[in-house]
């Protein structure tokens, strides 16, 4: 006669939590994030989340945000569909976040750029879903291309849209954008056109009329891995024409870290930034002591909304960011700024010296 092998009850019970706890984590959260510039809901407008074989329709009345909760089961395909159907449809945009990363998959234009045809964005479920926004260095940025997301609003009711791996406040009164602005004051605050080409090609943080009332606002970049580097830096154009712009602060952070560590805080000081014709300025921060790490950045707007142009001349230029080793036979000058009383600044691989603020 054969005895049936008996397991101890312990055992049996760790198998099983086991395998409830694979279970339980071979699905996929994401957040669904639903805006309307003006604050009163989205007016009859909707947006269709299939899930599988499944669909369910969100929308909200009231209010200028709402949030919902979409999980999937490994395997299962997710698209995310523009149904429209209502009023002021400019006023309506939406994102799509990873809920375990916090990545921004998707951030869309207003509704009345959207179609109703084709979904925005589909995805499926699986193990590489959470690393879509992991970049090896050299990273670069040139802030253009409506297909790579980067699309401007098309009035003050809206915000456009961002390259999906990249992150900004929500809605207010001060908002990180693709250039062109919507809003006026040209002739009182920003840049005239981007850093290479006078062209659109950069963002702006920019003053709105409406939304909430804001005097920062905050962009993020996606991770970059340094594991290619011996000598690390990151460097960015900008632009700082206005009477309201108090600084520009860069900092960064680690995959793991969770906070942040200020690198610097830009001023515009006076002469530098007279007009929107002014040339944009070059910054560089060597960040070897994130080797081997996986890094991000945030770049903060702060204004001054207290002057009599109520912080409407605020408007902070980004350009050409980059993240690069250092090749260089020696440093480059941080945060050079030219100045009406020099001359000559050489700022070529041969030359290491120049005025920095």
């Amino acid at each position: 006669m054969q005895l049936k092998r008996s397991f101890p009850f312990s055992q049996v019970i760790l198998g099983l939590s086991l395998l409830l706890s694979i279970q339980a984590t071979a699905q996929c959260s994401y957040t669904l994030t639903l805006l309307d510039s003006y604050g009163d809901g989205w007016n009859g407008n909707s947006i269709d989340v299939m899930v599988g074989s499944t669909t369910s329709t969100y929308s909200f009345s009231s209010g200028s945000v709402a949030t919902f909760s979409i999980t999937a089961a490994a395997g299962d395909s997710l698209s995310f569909e523009w149904q429209g159907g209502g009023n002021y449809q400019d006023e309506c945009t939406f994102n799509i976040a990873n809920t375990t990363t916090g990545g921004i998959l998707y951030s869309s234009p207003a509704g009345n750029l959207l179609s109703t045809s084709v979904p925005q964005y589909t995805v499926t479920c699986s193990s590489s879903n959470q690393s879509t926004c992991l970049y090896s260095s050299p990273y670069f940025e040139e802030f253009s291309g409506a297909g790579s997301g980067w699309i401007a609003p098309t009035n003050q009711f809206n915000i456009g849209s961002l390259n999906s791996c990249w992150n900004r406040d929500s809605y207010t009164k001060y908002n990180w954008i693709k250039a062109p602005s919507p809003s006026g004051f040209a002739s009182f605050t920003g840049p005239s056109g981007d850093h290479t080409n006078g062209g659109q090609g950069y963002l702006v943080c920019d003053p709105y009329q409406f939304g909430t009332g804001s005097s920062s606002s905050s962009l993020i970049t996606p991770y970059v891995d340094l594991a290619n580097d011996s000598a690390p830096q990151v460097s960015f154009w900008y632009h700082m024409f206005g009477s309201d712009i108090e600084r520009l602060e860069i900092a960064i952070t680690t995959d793991t870290a969770g906070i942040w560590t200020v690198l610097d805080s830009l001023l515009p000081i006076a002469g530098t930034f007279a007009s929107s014709n002014s040339p944009w300025q070059q910054a560089v921060y060597p960040i070897s002591n994130y080797i081997n790490d996986t890094v991000a950045f945030k770049f903060t707007a702060f204004r001054n909304t207290t002057n009599s142009s109520f912080g409407n001349y605020s408007r902070v230029g980004l350009d050409d960011l980059s993240v690069t080793e250092d090749t260089s036979s020696c440093s480059s000058p941080l945060n050079l700024q030219l100045v009406s009383h020099v001359k000559t600044i050489h700022t070529k691989n041969t030359y290491c010296y120049g005025e920095s603020s």
